[in-house]
C-alpha cells in the first residue's frame, strides 16, 4: 500500500531542516517523494544525497498555498501526505501508515496524532484523536465542528478526492486553508481516525499565527473560511446539522479565534490594545456560552 504514497514537500529556502526531514523519510520507502523547491534554493548535495527523490525546482517564488497545490499537481499516486519542510516523521510513523491504508483502502482522509515540536525538536505537547474510528459522511466532520485539530504532516489524503474538494484555496495565502480543505474532506469523505503519532509539527517563536492571531484580517479569514463551510452544511447537510448549529459552529470558530487573538495582544501590548482589538471584532453571540464568558473574562480579568 505505501507504493500507493507520495511525501510532498513544499520547501522554501530551509535546507537545514529539510534534510532532517528526508532522513525520516525510510531508506526502503517503495513510495514516491516529490520536493517542490519554491525560489530554487535546494542545493546539489541534497540532490545528490537523495537522488531516488524528485525534486522541482520553481525558480520564481510562488505564495504558500500555491506552492502547496502545485506539489499536489504532481502527485500521482493513490495518496498524499504533505509535511512541511521543518516537519519530521517517526521511525514506526510508515509502519502506523501502511496499517492503516491497508484496513481502509477505501477511506478519503486519514487523520493520525504528531507532536508540536520547538525549533531544537524538543517536543512542547502533543495532540491525538480522541478514539480511534472510522465514520462516513458527514460524521467525519463533527469531530472537528469547533476547530480543526488535525495537522498536515499527519494527515493523508486520497489524490483525486482532494483535487475535487479544491486542494488548498490560495485566496487565504497565510491561514485557514488548510482547515477549509480539511473540514471538506470530512464531510464528504470516508474518515479515519488513528491513535497513532506519526509526525514532529514543528513551530517557531513568534511565527506567523503569533504575529497575526491579533488582528482583524486573521478574523476576517476565518469569516471566510467558516462561511465556505455553513454554505455547504446548509445546501446539502442542512437536515442533519439544522440552521442554529450551523450559526454556532461559525460562531463558535471564530469566538475561539478572537479568545486567542485577545489574550495574545494583551500578553504582548496590554489590556488597553487588548480592549481595542475586541472593540473592533464582531461579538460572537451563537458561540458556546463558555467560550463567550472567556472572552469577557479575558477583557476584565486584572
Amino acid at each position: 500500500m505505501l507504493a500507493e504514497l507520495t511525501v510532498a514537500i513544499p520547501t522554501y529556502n530551509r535546507n537545514d531542516y529539510l534534510q532532517e526531514l528526508l532522513d525520516t523519510i525510510p531508506a526502503n520507502f517503495p513510495g514516491s517523494v516529490i520536493v517542490n523547491d519554491n525560489g530554487n534554493f535546494v542545493n546539489d548535495s541534497i540532490k545528490s544525497k537523495y537522488g531516488d527523490f524528485r525534486f522541482i525546482s520553481l525558480v520564481d517564488k510562488i505564495e504558500m498555498f500555491a506552492n502547496w497545490n502545485s506539489v499536489i499537481a504532481s502527485v500521482d499516486t493513490e495518496w498524499f501526505i504533505l509535511p512541511s519542510d521543518d516537519d519530521l516523521f517517526y521511525p514506526n510513523s510508515f509502519k502506523f501508515i501502511e496499517e492503516e491504508l491497508r484496513n481502509n483502502p477505501d477511506g478519503d482522509i486519514f487523520i493520525f496524532g504528531y507532536n508540536v515540536i520547538d525549533e531544537n525538536g524538543q517536543i512542547l505537547n502533543s495532540w491525538n484523536p480522541e478514539k480511534a474510528q472510522v465514520l462516513n459522511s458527514p460524521d467525519g466532520f463533527k469531530v472537528f465542528l469547533k476547530g480543526v485539530d488535525g495537522r498536515c504532516p499527519s494527515i493523508i489524503f486520497r489524490t483525486e478526492f482532494a483535487k475535487k474538494m479544491g486542494n488548498f484555496d490560495e485566496s487565504f495565502i497565510y491561514t485557514a486553508a488548510d482547515s477549509l480543505l480539511i473540514q471538506k474532506c470530512l464531510l464528504y469523505g470516508k474518515s479515519v481516525f488513528v491513535q497513532k503519532i506519526i509526525s514532529g509539527y514543528r513551530t517557531w517563536p513568534n511565527n506567523l499565527t503569533t504575529q497575526l492571531i491579533s488582528t482583524t484580517d486573521w478574523l476576517n479569514k476565518v469569516e471566510q473560511w467558516t462561511s465556505i463551510i455553513a454554505g455547504l452544511l446548509q445546501k446539502d447537510f442542512s437536515s442533519v446539522m439544522g440552521s442554529e448549529r450551523i450559526i454556532n459552529f461559525k460562531d463558535e470558530i471564530y469566538a475561539r479565534n478572537l479568545l486567542s487573538g485577545i489574550k495574545n495582544k494583551r500578553g504582548k501590548e496590554g489590556i488597553l490594545s487588548a480592549l481595542q482589538f475586541f472593540m473592533q471584532s464582531r461579538f460572537p453571540f451563537h458561540a458556546d456560552l463558555n467560550t463567550r464568558l472567556r472572552i469577557i473574562k479575558a477583557i476584565v480579568s486584572k
